[in-house]
């Protein structure tokens, strides 16, 4: 099968597949690892993005495998003023050169409209909610993304999304019915389990960013409530915007709990799966609302006991409480502090969320398990246009 993905990729983690050194594209691995996921299955592979890092449609080759990347205006007032239509083109005429039998665009703006406009058979892939992205930014551009969004959901024939959240608010909101929900996956397997470090100290770690909806200040703070009771914890942070965090601590936290804050900064996903194998105890999670949550996911799959959000989106379904880890008020520290606490202080508790973490993501959200839905659902949309054709 020839599958087209429409989508933003880290296209620099695919250089292995390809000749040459494709740009660094956008932050996202997951994408990336979804396309070397349906190639190790066989399959011919092409990515089509849009990316500022081209100044002119550029493609990469390898054995059954192809980065197409086309010109993106940089500013975000540009790309409004006619609503991506440039990139749309340019992507949707890409997408025709492949002939595929599946086109599978991601989001619901301008990747999903290329795919969908290059009138071979497509899915679209809803990570977002687009109405809720607005009211959280509450900026013109995110308002014209949520008004360009509307159409592409009503017409597009096969919508899939990412969690049963997202599928439910899509429905009620669009009237949309027979949204198939299928997960997000790493789309690689966790490294082997190497021999964990010994320590006497509990590692409480966050993999995030200074988003406000990260809520990443109420998290911190409960580090610090139960730090000054607990001298064997220690917190790493890992993400951007968290290199001044030691400079804005209240006056009332000790010297000693400062040093027990390590910042990491932004890491390679695979260092990160690395340390969570060898030293994290528990994850924490303090987001106001997530449409799926995947670095969540990624502690899970190494076996990494969760502290997350009972009301914040997605997260509840993602971690089921009291089986991937423990789900809290997120709005309230102390409610955070308390599920730390008690985790830092029962290591068999901890043991036991931590291998309940790592078999529901082999069981619900494991490379083969939704690779394997995803190319049922292609097959599905692919063999009538077949079969048209050959009528």
């Amino acid at each position: 099968m020839k599958i087209v993905l429409c989508t933003p990729a880290s296209l620099d983690m695919l250089s292995d597949l390809v000749e040459g050194e494709p740009p660094p594209g956008y932050k996202f691995p997951m994408t990336a690892n979804f396309a070397r996921a349906l190639w190790n299955a066989g399959h011919e592979v092409v990515i089509v993005t849009s990316t500022s890092d081209v100044d002119e449609t550029t493609t990469w080759t390898g054995d059954r495998f192809e980065i197409v990347a086309t010109p993106r205006r940089k500013r975000a007032r540009d790309l409004c003023c006619n609503l991506f239509r440039t990139e749309v083109h340019y992507m949707r005429d890409e997408i025709k050169n492949r002939k595929p039998d599946i086109a599978h665009g991601h989001w619901t703006y301008e990747f999903a409209e290329a795919s969908i406009r290059s009138g071979f058979p497509n899915v679209v892939t809803i990570h977002d909610f687009a109405p809720e992205i607005f009211l959280q930014f509450k900026n013109l551009y995110r308002f014209l993304r949520f008004l360009y969004s509307i159409p592409i959901i009503l017409k597009c024939k096969h919508l899939t999304a990412v969690s049963p959240y997202i599928s439910e608010k899509i429905s009620k909101f669009y009237k949309r019915n027979n949204i198939l929900v299928i997960p997000n996956s790493l789309f690689i397997k966790p490294p082997p389990t190497t021999k964990r470090k010994e320590q006497e100290q509990v590692a409480i770690t966050i993999v995030s960013n200074n988003d406000p909806r990260k809520n990443n200040d109420l998290a911190i703070d409960a580090f610090y409530k139960i730090a000054t009771l607990n001298e064997n914890i220690e917190l790493f942070i890992f993400g951007g915007g968290f290199d001044r965090i030691k400079e804005n601590l209240p006056s009332e936290i000790s010297r000693q709990i400062v040093d027990r804050i390590h910042i990491m900064g932004s890491r390679p996903l695979s260092e990160i799966l690395i340390f969570h194998i060898t030293r994290s105890d528990i994850f924490l999670h303090a987001s106001l609302e997530e449409s799926f949550g995947m670095s969540i996911l990624e502690a899970m799959a190494c076996g990494v006991p969760v502290v997350a959000g009972e009301n914040s989106g997605a997260v509840p379904w993602v971690v089921n409480h009291d089986e991937g880890g423990l789900l809290v008020d997120v709005t309230d520290s102390d409610s955070i502090a308390a599920s730390l606490a008690r985790l830092c202080e029962d290591d068999m508790l901890r043991k036991r969320l931590g291998n309940n973490a790592k078999l529901r993501h082999e069981k619900h959200f494991a490379e083969d398990t939704v690779t394997a839905r995803y190319l049922a659902l292609y097959k599905s949309i692919a063999a009538p246009q077949r079969q048209s054709i050959s009528g």
